[in-house]
């Protein structure tokens, strides 16, 4: 996946780009995978906001102002979900629902 922040050094080229419509990375699995997804509330530290926006855009994220972040999060409730959740360790806590925290507590 192509994310503009791992770019590190920016040339100025005269060469022409041609788009070209690509499509959705999870196109073999975009219905299955929706109709798994469900809303978590997560709150964030500042710290984990760039990471976080790996995974969620900023309409989905809201400023708390103390310096934390509250997040709607589209879950899939597998290992690979619990995964990403506990990959942030200590700057992430989930709000709601209860058994998703209780789950984390557990790993």
């Amino acid at each position: 996946m192509f994310k503009l922040k791992r770019i590190t050094v920016v040339q100025v080229s005269n060469e022409a780009f041609l788009s070209c419509t690509a499509p959705h990375p999870f196109s073999d699995f975009t219905d299955t995978m929706r109709n798994k997804m469900f809303i978590i509330k997560l709150l964030i530290e500042k710290t984990a906001l760039d990471k976080m926006l790996d995974y969620c855009t900023m309409e989905d994220i809201t400023e708390t102002g103390d310096g934390k972040f509250l997040v709607n999060f589209n879950f899939i409730d597998d290992d690979y979900g619990y995964g990403i959740l506990m990959s942030f360790g200590s700057q992430l806590v989930c709000l709601e629902p209860a058994y998703v925290r209780e789950e984390m507590k557990k790993g």
